[in-house]
């Protein structure tokens, strides 16, 4: 059956909780695209990453699935094995930005 809705009007039909698990759900696959679209970008395979760590390939998979529940200190690792830097830009509640070197 074809309604016609586009996918934020199907969403704005929605309880708010439902809304809520939406967009929370939808905020973890964007935070693990971005981590493997980075190793993507640098054009290395998990298991050459995984060399470098130290680690298994499955292990790699592991730190690319998940999601915004990503310790900052395995973010660092994972970014310094493709041979980047992390820093953390952060708002403050002034609307002031800090950049701060991690």
């Amino acid at each position: 059956m074809k309604t016609g809705l586009t996918l934020q009007e199907a969403i704005a039909r929605e309880s708010p909780e439902m809304q809520e698990k939406i967009h929370q759900e939808a905020d973890r696959l964007r935070a693990e695209y971005a981590i493997m679209q980075i190793r993507n970008d640098l054009e290395i395979s998990q298991a050459k990453l995984a060399g470098r760590l130290g680690v298994s390939q499955a292990a790699v998979h592991k730190v690319e699935h998940a999601g915004k529940d990503l310790k900052l200190s395995t973010l660092k690792r994972y970014i310094e094995a493709l041979g980047g830097k992390v820093s953390l830009q952060v708002e403050m509640p002034t609307g002031e930005g800090r950049i701060y070197t991690v």
